[in-house]
């Protein structure tokens, strides 16, 4: 049964959205990044979540980058990931701020090895 979740995983992965590219990435980056810019302000002012952005993050698979490759994930090395948030600053900081502790801080446990890891893979595909 694990191994039809984990072939279903990588079918609903970014791979599969043909994000599989370093170019293509940067490009989704700086598409979302003009988009974010446009909403920033009015977010800092009402102090409100930038709940489309989450949105538009999982649509082209940004929000799985960090995640193995064997559990469907692109598992992008570090200078990659930097790259990715950086430019999703440059649009709406608060977004790559809580882009960052998603890739930093629930990626690490969502590991190969931790029996929970999958299903909490699964909660942001």
């Amino acid at each position: 049964m694990f191994t039809s979740q984990l072939e279903q995983a990588v079918l609903d992965t970014f791979v599969a959205k043909g994000l599989e590219t370093l170019p293509n990435i940067f490009d989704q980056v700086e598409a979302l990044t003009k988009d974010f810019a446009t909403r920033a302000g009015a977010h800092n002012k009402d102090a409100s979540f930038p709940f489309e952005n989450f949105i538009a993050l999982h649509d082209t698979g940004l929000l799985s980058f960090t995640i193995p490759r064997e559990l469907g994930g692109q598992d992008l090395g570090l200078p990659t990931i930097c790259r990715v948030i950086e430019g999703i600053a440059r649009g709406d900081a608060s977004t790559a701020l809580v882009l960052n502790f998603t890739c930093f801080v629930m990626s690490p446990s969502c590991q190969v090895g931790n029996p929970q890891g999958f299903s909490i893979i699964r909660q942001f595909h």
